[in-house]
């Protein structure tokens, strides 16, 4: 992978998007019947697909890929919003330090929830069948056994997602780990689904824009439903390219990888809760309806943007690289683009401007003509002849500009 999936990777992707699209489709949320968590027979098929074992090595029983791929797949889950036990499925067999244990959770046999803090207590995301359940911090993650414990059921906004909280007894830790591993899986396996949403958010909006009419025009001709589909594909692809750099600083163990799931998880969100949220405005009435796709999208990153929660990166106290051989610490590229994005608001393609000098220049020329010729190629100005003197340089991804004089 170099900053783009590539050759094997693509193809893990599509097989994920084929064999997903037939498991889990989007349209499950809106029947009745259709269960809101990860059943039994779906925990079957995706441990025989191998897909709980996607970063393991070989001889742990996994299919010894990388990050990138774990990615890939959980971005399909996302675009199909799926539930959340799949990654607590496979967080647990990477926390695994026991052998039967991790075959038992690879083959399926165990289902996982996950638990999240709720005040003194823990409450259980997924289904209300899974015996284990799966608590994961930055510096440590917990595989409990919740067979001597008792729970109740809760409510869910989200309908690919079941809650339930634990009301009497304390589960027993049947597994740890401490090397961070399953925490920062965890980081990208939600942004991935986190840029899933964001992406079916847009996929919704503009088939719909491409067919409803208003007025005798498809309603996609609309500058101000163009402009409104333009601003999500440019959050969703500035969240997919951090995303991208986040899983390849992960796979090769980069010292700033931990600063890229950060700004991932932030542009993520940022992304699906904004995409989702346009799409149903986009709809009109019709998207804040049980029956439509759009109102499942916003419930389901409403849930994950709670997940594994970590140090926004508006208040995060930017984490600097080791120093390098001369002594001199470098901040991470990635934290100055992603608080231009949040304090501009601009488009990424934007950060790289040109110099004030050469703008002001390009504007000079469009000015108004004199004897049917630019005013500035009448009467040239001191502020072009400056500019004859100087070339601009762009280095990014820093943004800077450089100002050299011409010999």
């Amino acid at each position: 992978m170099f900053l783009a999936p590539d050759g094997d990777e693509i193809e893990v992707a599509n097989s994920a998007a084929r064999f997903l699209s037939d498991a889990i489709p989007l349209a499950r949320l809106h029947r009745p019947d259709s269960p809101n968590a990860l059943s039994p027979s779906l925990r079957a098929e995706l441990a025989a697909m191998g897909w709980f074992g996607l970063t393991l090595p070989e001889a742990d029983g996994g299919s010894g890929l990388s990050s990138v791929e774990h990615t890939l797949f959980y971005r399909e889950v996302g675009r199909l919003c799926g539930p959340i036990d799949i990654l607590a499925q496979s967080l647990a067999a990477v926390a695994s330090d026991e052998r039967r244990l991790r075959d038992a959770l690879l083959a399926g046999e165990h289902g996982v929830a996950l638990a999240v803090g709720e005040g003194p207590g823990l409450r259980l995301l997924g289904s209300s069948e899974a015996g284990l359940a799966l608590h994961v911090e930055r510096d440590e993650a917990r595989v409990m056994d919740l067979s001597g414990v008792e729970t109740a059921p809760r409510p869910s906004l989200d309908p690919a997602t079941g809650m339930r909280v634990i009301i009497h007894g304390t589960p027993r830790t049947v597994a740890t780990s401490s090397d961070g591993r399953a925490w920062s899986l965890g980081q990208l396996g939600v942004c991935a689904m986190q840029v899933g949403v964001a992406e079916a958010a847009l996929a919704l909006i503009v088939e719909y824009a491409n067919v409803r009419e208003t007025f005798g025009r498809k309603i996609g001709t609309y500058q101000a439903v163009r402009h409104a589909c333009a601003d999500m594909a440019l959050r969703a692809e500035a969240a997919r390219c951090q995303l991208w750099s986040a899983a390849a600083a992960f796979k090769e163990r980069r010292p700033d990888a931990e600063v890229h799931l950060d700004a991932a998880k932030h542009l993520a969100n940022r992304a699906s809760v904004l995409n989702a949220d346009v799409d149903i405005q986009l709809h009109g009435g019709i998207g804040v309806t049980d029956e439509h796709d759009a109102a499942g999208v916003i419930e389901d990153t409403r849930v994950n943007m709670q997940i594994l929660l970590c140090d926004d990166i508006d208040t995060v106290t930017l984490r600097f690289s080791p120093p390098d051989e001369q002594g001199f610490v470098h901040r991470p590229a990635v934290c100055r683009a992603v608080l231009r994005i949040r304090i501009r608001e601009r488009p990424l393609e934007r950060l790289v401007t040109r110099h004030p000098t050469e703008r002001h220049v390009a504007r000079v020329r469009k000015a108004r003509r004199t004897f049917g010729q630019p005013r500035n190629a009448v009467t040239p100005w001191p502020l072009e002849r400056e500019q004859r003197r100087q070339a601009v340089a762009i280095r990014s991804p820093d943004a800077l500009v450089a100002v050299r004089a011409a010999p």
